[in-house]
Parts: structure tokens; sequence; C-alpha cells
């Protein structure tokens, strides 16, 4: 038993030592090689720890560049860094959303191949389509806020994301391969993301990407409805309606640079 629990806090401590290098390094991120040289471990070891600091949240991947970056959950009650800080720019735009729609609002963050929900404004319509909460991932591509990050990536990046996360769209039998590629056509033919209940049947969802100055998708803003308040001359409308509001923080989004590959 008392190799056993040695075993563990050394598992613990490599873990540890793992995302000290990742909160020192915020924005340039890591290469798995650079990582496990300085945390003084081997490949397979730091890339075991690092596919389940991934898992929980507290890490994540970026996959064309394929370095790794200090997670939504090891960041999420701090405005001191980028992503609270892009958090703290958008929130507004959520709660005037709610305002004028009556409807839910999401805010969603690109963290590698998936979409992490890191704020959720509900408005005063009684029937109200709470799909998400706050913390919870969804692959790219499934659902309104996470199909717009998908679109909004170059062709190339798309094809990556598609084919590393073949095995987390499973459990969603609606979003094959083809679908998401669909999906994509119709999100920039329209300029937003529809999804049409393919995740909750009867609720419905638009989502914008917000962009930063280098055009890169740093993050999402969604309604979502019961589906009859979602004709296409509504989804227009509030699609618009974020759109316009994103452009009026555009100045202080510009800070948000592209992470470095």
């Amino acid at each position: 038993m008392e190799g056993e629990s040695d075993g563990s806090v050394r598992s613990v401590e490599r873990a540890l030592a793992l995302i000290k290098l990742l909160r020192d390094d915020p924005r340039d991120g890591w290469r798995l090689s650079d990582l496990s040289s300085s945390a003084g471990l081997g490949k397979s070891t730091a890339h075991r720890l690092l596919n389940a600091l991934v898992e929980q949240g507290f890490a994540y991947q970026e996959p064309k560049s394929r370095r790794y970056y200090l997670g939504f959950e090891m960041t999420c009650n701090s405005f001191e860094n980028i992503r609270g800080a892009i958090i703290n720019v958008l929130s507004p735009i959520l709660s005037e959303i709610i305002e004028e729609t009556e409807d839910v609002a999401y805010l969603q963050l690109k963290e590698g191949g998936e979409a992490v929900c890191v704020e959720r404004y509900e408005g005063s319509f009684p029937i109200k389509s709470l799909t998400l909460d706050v913390g919870d991932r969804r692959p790219l591509g499934v659902g309104a806020g996470s199909l717009a990050l998908l679109a909004a990536l170059p062709d190339e990046e798309i094809d990556v994301v598609i084919r590393r996360n073949n095995k987390i769209l499973k459990p969603y039998s609606a979003f094959t391969t083809e679908t998401l590629r669909t999906l994509v056509e119709e999100t920039r033919e329209h300029g937003f993301a529809f999804n049409d209940g393919k995740i909750v049947p009867g609720m419905g969802a638009i989502g914008v990407a917000v962009l930063n100055s280098q055009k890169h998708p740093i993050a999402a803003i969604s309604v979502a409805a019961i589906v009859d308040r979602m004709n296409p001359a509504r989804r227009l409308e509030i699609a618009r309606a974020i759109s316009t509001k994103i452009k009026g923080v555009r100045k202080q989004l510009a800070q948000f640079s592209e992470h470095k590959s």
C-alpha cells in the first residue's frame, strides 16, 4: 500500500510540474518534447500525464500546432490572463442580448479541438434552452457556437480538427464527418451557425464566431431557444445583433493575438 501511495504522490508531483510550466508560458504554448525535457520526464510519461490533464480541462492541445496550453479549469477564476480578459470583454454582450431576445445566451471559448462554455446568461422567456452548463465541453462543430468556431477556421485546420475529433464525436450521432463539412459550408454561406435541434429535439440555436486581429476564432456567442422562436427571419435578426455588438468591442479584441505555432 505504501508503494502505491508513493507512486500516486509522484504522479501528482509530475502533473503539477507540467501545470507550472504551462502556466509560465500561456501564450506560446509548449511542444511535448520541450515539456518532457523541462519537467525531467520521459516523453511517454509526460504524454500520459498531459492526456489526463486534458481530459479534466486543466490543459488543452491545439490540433494544428500540437502545442499544449493551460486549460479553462486552471484559468476560469483569474481575470489577469488572456482567457479571463476575453470573458471580461464579451460578457456584457450576453447581458445585452438576453435583454433584447429574452432567450438564453452562451459564451464559448476555443480550446484546441473543443469549445468550452464559460458563461451562460438566461433571459426572461419562461421556456429556456439550457443545453450547456458553464464548464461543459463539446467537440468543435457540435452545437451552434461550436460550429461557428469550426467554420471560421482555415480549411486545412478544419480537416485536422475533424479527423482528430473522430472518436469524441461518437456520442453525437447526428454529427458525422460528412454532416460537419456540410454544416461548415452552410455556416459560411449564411454568415452564422444554426443548430436545428440536432442535440436536443425542439431546441434551436444560432452562433456567431468572435475573431481576433488575425481573423482567427477565439470565442463564439450563441443564443438558444425553442425552435418556434427560431424562424429564419429571427435567426438573421439575432445574428446581426450579435455581430454588431462584437464589432463594437473590436478595438478591445485586437489585443488577443493568435497563439504562436
